[in-house]
C-alpha cells in the first residue's frame, strides 16, 4: 500500500472510531490536500441508509413475524397506504444512494486511473534516495517502489533509476543527479501531465507520442524549459547552472523566458542562465587522447573544436589525457565543446547530421565526408539523402573517416497521405526549363556523365535538364534528393532548387515540403539559369585537367554563400595550397569531402590532383580511382 493509500485508510478509521471529520480533516498534511474531499465523500457514503433489495427485504418480513405475535389485519386501504408509504422511503433511500454513486463515480472519473498519479521506480543502480518535497529525510528506494508528485530522486556516483509513467514514457535520471516531480496527473486514454524540475545532474526522456490528446511534459530547469508532444530527448544542467538540451527522436521547444528554439532530430541547444537559447546546432562527440591545445583550439583523435567561455571543465586537463567531449557543429562548420570530461577509456567518436551527397562508398554529411564500406558499416534504418543520420565513425591513419553505424533518425511514420499526386509531376517538370545541351560539355569531363544520364533516366526527364543544374553547381546527390522531393510533394523542381539557392539546408527543405509549407504556386524564377550562368564560361572549368595553376583564379564567392568559407580554408590550411585552388575544384561542382580525398589520395601517391580530378570527371567512382592508385590497400578490422 502506498503512503498516501495508508494515509487516507487511517483517517477513516479514526471517524469510525467516532472523531469528528473536521478534526481528522485538520490533521491531514499539506502535501496531501486533495485527501479532503475523497474523505468527506466516504463520510457521507457510511453516514447514508442503504435501502435493502426487494427480495432480501420479503425474507426478513416472515422470519420476524415467526418469533412475534401476528400483526393486527389491516384492511384493504390501510395495506395500499403502508404500501405506498414503504415504496416511498425506499425510493428515497435509493435516490439518494445514486447521487451519492454518482458523484463518487464523477470524482473517480476526473481524478483519472489511480496509477496515472505515480511512476513506478525500475533499474535501480547503486545508491539512489527519496525524499518528501520539504523533507531533508532522504531514504533509499527499492525496485518497484513508486514516486508521487511532491516527491524527490537523488542518485549518487555510479548510480541511476528510470521512472516509468502510466502511458509508457519513461525518464532516466543519471548519477550524480536530483530531480523533483512537481506534477503528475494521468486520464482514462492514457494521457499524461508531467512536470519535473532537475536541480542538477542529467535525465534521459522517451515520452510517447500523444497525438491531439492534451497532454503534457515539461522539463524544468534554472535556466530553461523542454516541452515535448512525443520524443526521445536528454536535459543535462552543469555546475554553473547552463543547460544542455538534445534531441534524438521527434521535436522539442526549449523555452529560456528570454527566447525560445525547436530543436529537431539530431539537434541541441545550450542555454547560459538568463539568456535566450543558442541556436540550433547538430551534435557531435569525441572520445580518446587531447593531441594538442591552445587557449581555444582544441583536438581529440585528429578533430578540432573550440573551447569557450560556455565550455563545462572539470579544472585544468593535461595534453594525453583521455577525455570525453560533447558538443555543437555550428552553421560555418566549427565545432564548439560544450563540455570536457576526463575518463578512463577511449570510445566510438559520433557525429549528427543531414546527408547531402551520397558519390559511390563517400557520403558527405553535414559538410564532412565519411567513408561507407561494405562489411565496415553497418546501418540501423534505411538513411538517405536528406535524412538526419547518428554516425559512428574512426579517423584512420590516412586521415579519412570510415563509418562504423549510420543510424537513420528520421520519424518511423512517414506522412502517407499525400501519394496519389506523387506520379503526376514528372512530366510537368522537363518543359519549364529551356536547357540547351551544348552547355553540358562545358562544366563536366564527360559526354555524357554516366550519373547524369542515370538520373535523367530514373525521373524521365532530359539529360541535358540534369546536367543544367549540374552545371548551376549543383551536385548529382542535390539533384537527386530535389527531384525526389518535387515527385513526393507535387512541388516543381525549381521551386526546390530556389529554396536551396536562399541558403536553407536540404534538411529544412525537407522538412518544409513535408509539411506543407512549400506551395505549387508558379514562380518562373528559373527561366534564365542554365543559359546565362557566367560560370562555366571560367578558363579553369573548361579545362580542369590541362591548367594545374588553379591558384590564379579570381575570388569564387559567387560559388559559394560563405567568403571565405570555413571548410574550404581549413582544406587549404591541411593540404598547404591557396585558398582559391580549393575553391575552384568546388565551384567546379566537386564537394568538400571529394576535395578532402583527392588531396589526401594525391599526397599518398604522388599523382597530380588535377589528374585525380580528370579521373573523377570521366565518370570512374572514386573507389575505382582509390584502387587504380593503391592496388594493394590496407584493410582495416571492424573494432
Amino acid at each position: 500500500m502506498s503512503e498516501k493509500d495508508d494515509l487516507l485508510q487511517r483517517h477513516l478509521e479514526q471517524i469510525e472510531q467516532g472523531k469528528p471529520v473536521d478534526e481528522v480533516l485538520a490533521q491531514l498534511p499539506a502535501e496531501h490536500a486533495e485527501l479532503a474531499s475523497l474523505i468527506k465523500l466516504a463520510t457521507g457514503i457510511r453516514q447514508a441508509r442503504h435501502p435493502l433489495p426487494q427480495k432480501a427485504f420479503q425474507a426478513r418480513v416472515p422470519a420476524r413475524n415467526h418469533n412475534h405475535r401476528a400483526a393486527p389485519r389491516l384492511n384493504g386501504n390501510g395495506r395500499v397506504r403502508g404500501l405506498l408509504l414503504l415504496s416511498g422511503v425506499v425510493g428515497a433511500a435509493a435516490m439518494v444512494f445514486l447521487v451519492i454513486f454518482l458523484a463518487a463515480a464523477a470524482a473517480f472519473w476526473y481524478a483519472g486511473p489511480h496509477q496515472a498519479g505515480m511512476a513506478k521506480l525500475i533499474d535501480v543502480q547503486g545508491q539512489v534516495r527519496m525524499a518528501g518535497a520539504s523533507s531533508d529525510d532522504w531514504r533509499p528506494v527499492a525496485e518497484t517502489q513508486t514516486l508521487r508528485a511532491g516527491q524527490r530522486l537523488r542518485t549518487g556516483a555510479d548510480s541511476g533509476v528510470t521512472l516509468v509513467f502510466y502511458d509508457g514514457s519513461r525518464a532516466t535520471v543519471a548519477a550524480n543527479s536530483e530531480v523533483t516531480l512537481q506534477r503528475l496527473q494521468g486520464t482514462w486514454n492514457r494521457t499524461i501531465k508531467m512536470e519535473m524540475l532537475q536541480h542538477s545532474g542529467a535525465t534521459f526522456h522517451s515520452v510517447v507520442p500523444m497525438g491531439k490528446r492534451d497532454g503534457l511534459y515539461l522539463v524544468h530547469t534554472s535556466s530553461g524549459t523542454a516541452r515535448v508532444h512525443g520524443t526521445v530527448f536528454s536535459v543535462t544542467l552543469q555546475p554553473d547552472g547552463a543547460a544542455r538540451f538534445t534531441v534524438e527522436r521527434g521535436q522539442v521547444e526549449v523555452d529560456s523566458g528570454k527566447g525560445q528554439v525547436m530543436l529537431s532530430a539530431g539537434q541541441a541547444t545550450a542555454v547560459l542562465s538568463d539568456s535566450a537559447p543558442l541556436a540550433p546546432a547538430y551534435q557531435f562527440v569525441l572520445r580518446g587522447q587531447l593531441e594538442r591545445s591552445s587557449a581555444e583550439e582544441w583536438q581529440v583523435d585528429r578533430v578540432s573544436f573550440r573551447v569557450t567561455e560556455s565550455t563545462s571543465l572539470p579544472g585544468d586537463i593535461p595534453s594525453g589525457s583521455t577525455v570525453l567531449v560533447t558538443g555543437r557543429t555550428l552553421a560555418d562548420g566549427s565545432r564548439v565543446a560544450d563540455q570536457l570530461l576526463q575518463v578512463t577509456e577511449d570510445g566510438e567518436n559520433e557525429f549528427t547530421g543531414i546527408v547531402e551527397n551520397i558519390d559511390g562508398d563517400l557520403w558527405t554529411i553535414n559538410g564532412q565526408g565519411v567513408w561507407v564500406l561494405e562489411g565496415e558499416t553497418e546501418f540501423e534504418g534505411e538513411p538517405g539523402l536528406g535524412d538526419t543520420v547518428r554516425v559512428k565513425y574512426r579517423v584512420l591513419e590516412d586521415g579519412r573517416w570510415l563509418a562504423l553505424e549510420i543510424e537513420s533518425l528520421e520519424e518511423e511514420e512517414p506522412p502517407v497521405t499525400t501519394e496519389p499526386v506523387v506520379t503526376e509531376p514528372v512530366g510537368t517538370v522537363s518543359p519549364t526549363l529551356p536547357v540547351s545541351p551544348t552547355l553540358v560539355t562545358d562544366c563536366t569531363g564527360a559526354n555524357p556523365q554516366p550519373t547524369g544520364q542515370k538520373l535523367a533516366n530514373r525521373y524521365g526527364v532530359p539529360y541535358e535538364e540534369i546536367m543544367g543544374w549540374f552545371c548551376q553547381k549543383f551536385g548529382f546527390g542535390e539533384i537527386d534528393l530535389a527531384y525526389e522531393l518535387s515527385l513526393q510533394a507535387g512541388v516543381p523542381v525549381e521551386q526546390i532548387f530556389d529554396l536551396r539557392r536562399s541558403g536553407l539546408g536540404w534538411g529544412e527543405i525537407k522538412k518544409m515540403v513535408r509539411d506543407g509549407l512549400v506551395t505549387t504556386t508558379p514562380t518562373p524564377v528559373i527561366t534564365e539559369p542554365v543559359v546565362t550562368e557566367p560560370v562555366v564560361t571560367e578558363p579553369v572549368v573548361t579545362e580542369p585537367v590541362v591548367t594545374p595553376v588553379v591558384t590564379e583564379q579570381p575570388p569564387v564567392d559567387p560559388c559559394t554563400g560563405a567568403n571565405p568559407h570555413p571548410t574550404g580554408s581549413k582544406l587549404a590550411a591541411r593540404y598547404g595550397v591557396s585558398y582559391n585552388e580549393i575553391m575552384s575544384w568546388f565551384c567546379q561542382g566537386f564537394g568538400f569531402g571529394e576535395i578532402d580525398l583527392a588531396y589526401s589520395l594525391s599526397q599518398q601517391s604522388g599523382v597530380p590532383v588535377v589528374q585525380i580530378f580528370a579521373m573523377r570527371q570521366s565518370g570512374m567512382g572514386w573507389g575505382e580511382i582509390k584502387q587504380q592508385l593503391s592496388p594493394k590497400p590496407v584493410k582495416t578490422k571492424k573494432p
